[in-house]
């Protein structure tokens, strides 16, 4: 864990994490990000996590929102919305 200085504050600081993408912590290659993105894998990733259950709320939130973007922007995209 690294600590800069807050800009502007001269006794604050702010503490940065690293965080890791899914093809960091899988040993990926970036350019098949999305297409590598399965559910062996999503498992495999949350496998990783400290917390596992929490992990496996977040990535089934993030699935949950992507899909109902796309649906969203489907819609728009042929005027029903």
């Amino acid at each position: 864990m690294n600590t800069v200085p807050k800009a502007g504050a001269a006794c604050s600081w702010l503490m940065l994490v690293h965080a890791l993408d899914g093809c960091e912590a899988l040993n990926e290659s970036a350019i098949y990000k999305y297409s590598s993105a399965t559910i062996p894998k999503l498992n495999a990733l949350i496998g990783q996590c400290r917390n596992r259950a929490q992990a496996r709320m977040e990535v089934f939130r993030r699935i949950l929102f992507n899909t109902l973007g796309a649906v969203e922007n489907q819609a728009q995209r042929l005027g029903g919305l």
